[in-house]
């Protein structure tokens, strides 16, 4: 039985030795926790991406990478702080401002989730991702009025997505 993650164990032994010469690299940082997050540790992973916020990693793919990375591991606080960091460089990203929100509504911080799916609304009030994700979010609390309002919105944005957050306010 072949190990099908040798390659990555030998790019995280790699990593780890070249991070001992350059403790201060933040892309190898990054690099390292994503490969740790890869082979499943992920409480080592969690100590390179801190490292590497700390330095200031800023690369929004690789924070992507990384936020999904922890989700997937169940980690919704280390993938919050993560998808801080996302937003903080890309106050405008929607998708950004989405993976923020959702994770803080999967650790129950739904007033949180709320608040920065608003705030996304704020910057870019017609994109309709944001409003069909708020008015989801409304729909889960139970503020049906809330969740038409964006629906109203909806229907001169994207009529598709004014259809799938009508569902979700009628089901």
């Amino acid at each position: 039985h072949r190990d099908l993650h040798y390659p990555l164990r030998r790019q995280r032994q790699m990593c780890i030795r070249d991070s001992e010469d350059a403790p201060d690299n933040v892309e190898l940082r990054a690099a390292l926790a994503w490969g740790l997050l890869m082979t499943k540790e992920a409480d080592e992973a969690a100590s390179h991406t801190k490292r590497a916020l700390e330095l200031g990693l800023a690369d929004a793919g690789m924070l992507r990478n990384l936020g999904r990375g922890f989700e997937k591991a169940d980690r919704g606080s280390d993938a919050l702080v993560v998808y801080e960091r996302l937003v903080d460089k890309e106050p405008s990203d929607a998708a950004a401002i989405i993976s923020l929100a959702e994770c803080l509504a999967s650790l129950q911080r739904d007033d949180e989730a709320i608040e920065t799916y608003q705030k996304g609304i704020l910057a870019d009030s017609r994109n309709a991702d944001l409003r069909l994700a708020l008015g989801k979010a409304y729909v889960k609390r139970g503020e049906e009025r809330a969740a038409r309002s964006q629906y109203e919105r909806l229907r001169g944005l994207d009529g598709d997505k004014a259809a799938l957050l009508l569902r979700a306010i009628e089901a």
